[in-house]
């Protein structure tokens, strides 16, 4: 028994040796291990007078528009990724969040050691109504402020019960001491007055767009919105 499936297993090798089959026609279901092209299409770049990049990508059936800001690690850091989205010269939290909800648009942020994001995903035809909130500065309502400590207080202590977060700031604060700005803990603490000098110091970064088709009118937008 065992020679005869010696001999199969030997017949079988040197066919596959002679097959000018490739492996998706011999077994066509089998799943691909290469990635797949990309679907988004080009993406376009605008650098601004100001230093603000755009960059701008065409595929997609709905348009998400990012706001990405770089800065110093700091404790109020982490509490300015909640003053997104508040009250300003524009509308109040209140009115802006229903502002979002009325046009079927959704709104979220995320934050780094190093950056902050800020984005909204709405209609591709609706955009130019939700740029300006991505843009306009908080007007630092006590409230919003005091809100946004409480959240990042929360994520604070979610943090020290965290071993990769609790690894990730004893690294760094290794590698560039408690007393350099790179080593501080973003989990510190911080004052109202900290994160509002903290927020209005945020500049620059990179707008980015996925969905947009016409290239130099987002630019043109972003430009009007945010400065050039």
């Amino acid at each position: 028994f065992l020679s005869t499936m010696l001999v199969r297993n030997i017949r079988f090798i040197a066919s596959r040796r002679m097959s000018t089959m490739t492996v998706s026609q011999e077994m066509p279901d089998l799943p691909l291990t290469s990635p797949t092209p990309s679907t988004y299409g080009p993406t376009l770049t605008t650098t601004l007078p100001s230093g603000l990049k755009i960059l701008t990508s065409p595929n997609a059936s709905s348009l998400t528009v990012t706001y990405t800001t770089p800065f110093t690690p700091s404790p109020s850091s982490l509490p300015s990724r909640y003053m997104s989205f508040k009250s300003s010269s524009l509308a109040s939290t209140l009115k802006t969040s229903r502002t979002f909800e009325d046009l079927g648009a959704s709104t979220s942020t995320s934050h780094s050691r190093s950056s902050l994001t800020r984005s909204f995903t709405c209609d591709p035809t609706l955009y130019v109504h939700l740029l300006p909130h991505l843009a306009v500065s908080p007007v630092y309502e006590p409230w919003d402020v005091q809100s946004a400590l409480k959240s990042a207080n929360l994520d604070k202590e979610a943090a020290k019960t965290d071993p990769i977060l609790t690894l990730q700031e004893s690294i760094y604060s290794a590698c560039y001491g408690e007393s350099s700005p790179l080593g501080e803990s973003i989990y510190g603490g911080c004052s109202a007055g900290d994160v509002v000098s903290f927020t209005e110091g945020l500049k620059g970064g990179v707008v980015s767009a996925v969905g947009v088709k016409d290239h130099e009118g987002f630019v043109k937008e972003v430009e009007e919105g945010f400065g050039g």
